[in-house]
């Protein structure tokens, strides 16, 4: 190679040696034409230095863009650092305004919470038009007294509205058992002043049951009024409703109410029902009996009053049932067996000795029937029914200050029976006691005021002493109480005779006649308390009646044995 051409070659070198650090590759490969391969040049040197001219303008040309490039970098650094300035400063306000926002969010939804679950536990209480009614009376009272600006009133209005509307379903989906637990500390403190009420009235409705099922076969103990207006309630809740939706209970009660109505038909409707779905229990036996005994069907109430036996042996209340049956059917040893295998199968039970006492008593045993009352109140010493018992017997043998202590033992016991107060002022009227039978019959009328054996009692006390205008105001607010009965009519016919108004006295005495059924009815009730008074007052024109009232006893008693008679061919 010539010396010239080496020299050229080698500046050249260096020229592009000196441009090449300045520019990345990228730039040179992006804006520098692609370099011709150098070759040996077979023109003159004045194209080469044209070339290299070219070159050095290109370079220069790429620096300059270099360097614009530089500064924009530089510009664009500075903005970055100002631009983060300013995003932070901005990013931490929106940070603080949407803490603040949550927090108001957060307590407002908390408002609707608690708003929205009272509002919906008044609803479950009380029912949402009542609570609508109610929160909107709220408001308008607020707003005409005052208490609220008007723009709050209408506000608070529409949030309640909004609440009620908007947060039922949520509250009801996402806090189902906070509502419960509310609703039931809300049913809880509600309850909490009519628990007791509530209690009592269960252990009324329980004593009422377990009274009912021991007195309602004895038709010596009547059932108490007090249960007979539970039964009257009991009777108007099921009367329009079907047997099927009856209760157990529900069917007794209304069998009692009905038996007591002498509504035989309905009793025994119920009766069935009971014994259809116990077919073979005592107490479904024994009811059913019962009815039929007090319809007149004594045979068929025979024959159930055996199967409930059979079911129940050990039953002395059936037992006693069945007994009273027989000796109403005048086959008293047929009951006294009856009483003595209850007495084998419960030994000391209160209410078979007392009833096998009676019979022993009425069978004209009375020691025997003293032993066994004895007997019982060694087990039993303070058992008012026992207790009565055996005074009611030592009464009828005469051993009147026996009997008034063994009453005045019942007494203690149950100060305010009526029927017991009742007994000791029928024995004190007896006596002539007529001082201590005001008492007794006056405690009796304080604790029953509607009892009519209390008013007729009074009334009799009344004619004893000689009162007969009192005797009768006692004994027509008996008749006022109960339906026309003789015995009544028959006594109030005694007081106005007492008081010499024969002709009302007369009327009164033709319609206990015809209420009168049997000839022992007529003597006993009206017959022999005229004598009995009349011997101790002066009673004007007693002796005609007497007369009057004697023969109309007979022909009844002659009718009756002609009946028998006929009967008996």
């Amino acid at each position: 190679m010539p010396p010239t051409l080496r020299v050229l070659y080698a500046a050249l070198a260096l020229l592009l040696a000196g441009a090449l650090p300045l520019l990345p590759t990228s730039a040179l490969a992006q804006q520098a034409p692609e370099l011709p391969q150098l070759r040996a040049p077979n023109g003159p040197s004045g194209a080469l230095q044209e070339r290299i001219q070219i070159l050095r303008e290109q370079n220069g040309q790429l620096r300059r863009q270099v360097q614009e490039l530089r500064e924009r970098t530089t510009r664009l650094e500075s903005d970055l650092s100002h631009i983060r300035e300013q995003t932070g400063t901005r990013v931490e306000g929106l940070d603080q305004r949407l803490a603040d926002e949550t927090s108001s969010l957060e307590s407002t939804l908390a408002l609707y919470m608690r708003v929205g679950t009272f509002v919906l536990i008044l609803l479950g209480v009380f029912g949402f038009g009542y609570i609508h009614t109610m929160l909107r009376d709220i408001i308008e009272r607020a707003t005409s007294s005052h208490l609220r600006s008007e723009e709050f009133s209408r506000s608070l209005s529409e949030k309640v509205e909004q609440v009620a509307q908007e947060a039922r379903e949520s509250i009801l989906e996402e806090n189902k058992e906070e509502t419960r637990r509310l609703t039931r500390k809300l049913i809880d403190e509600f309850l909490t002043e009519e628990r007791s009420r509530i209690e009592q009235a269960v252990e009324e409705e329980q004593n009422a049951l377990k009274k009912l099922r021991e007195e309602h076969l004895d038709l010596q103990s009547p059932v108490s009024p007090e249960a007979g207006a539970y039964l009257e309630t009991v009777a108007t809740a099921v009367s329009d409703r079907s047997l099927d939706l009856l209760t157990d209970d529900e069917l007794y009660y209304a069998m009692l109410e009905a038996d007591s109505k002498s509504n035989y038909a309905e009793a025994e409707r119920y009766a069935r029902e009971l014994l259809r779905r116990h077919p073979s229990t005592a107490d479904s036996l024994s009811n059913l009996a019962w009815i039929l005994e007090h319809t007149g069907r004594v045979e068929e109430a025979e024959a159930h009053y055996k199967r409930a036996l059979e079911a129940g042996p050990a039953r002395a209340d059936i037992a006693r049932y069945y007994a009273h049956l027989l000796e109403s059917l005048d086959r008293p040893e047929e009951a006294q067996q009856v009483l003595g295998h209850a007495l084998e199968q419960s030994p000391g039970d209160p209410g078979a000795l007392r009833q096998y006492a009676n019979l022993l008593a009425r069978r004209q045993q009375p020691e025997e029937a003293e032993r066994l009352l004895r007997e019982g109140l060694e087990a039993n010493p303070e058992d008012p029914p026992l207790l009565s018992a055996y005074a009611r017997l030592l009464w009828a043998l005469g051993r009147w200050d026996e009997a008034g202590e063994r009453y005045r033992q019942a007494l203690q016991v149950q100060p305010n029976d009526p029927a017991l107060l009742g007994e000791v002022a029928e024995m004190e009227l007896e006596r002539g006691n007529l001082e201590r039978a005001v008492h007794d019959v006056s405690a009796l009328l304080e604790q029953a005021p509607d009892s009519v054996d209390g008013m007729m009692l009074r009334g009799r006390i009344n004619l004893q002493a000689g009162r007969f205008n009192e005797a009768e105001t006692d004994f027509r607010q008996a008749l006022a109480q109960k339906e026309d009965r003789p015995g009544p009519r028959f006594s109030l016919g005694l007081a106005l005779l007492g008081q010499g108004r024969h002709a009302e006295a007369t009327e009164v005495y033709n319609r206990a006649l015809h209420l009168a059924g049997d000839p022992e009815t007529v003597r006993s009730r009206g017959v022999e308390p005229l004598r009995a008074l009349s011997g101790t007052h002066q009673i004007p024109e007693a002796e005609p009646f007497l007369e009057w009232l004697e023969g109309a006893a007979h022909p009844a008693a002659d009718t009756e044995s002609e009946e028998s008679e006929a009967s008996e061919q």
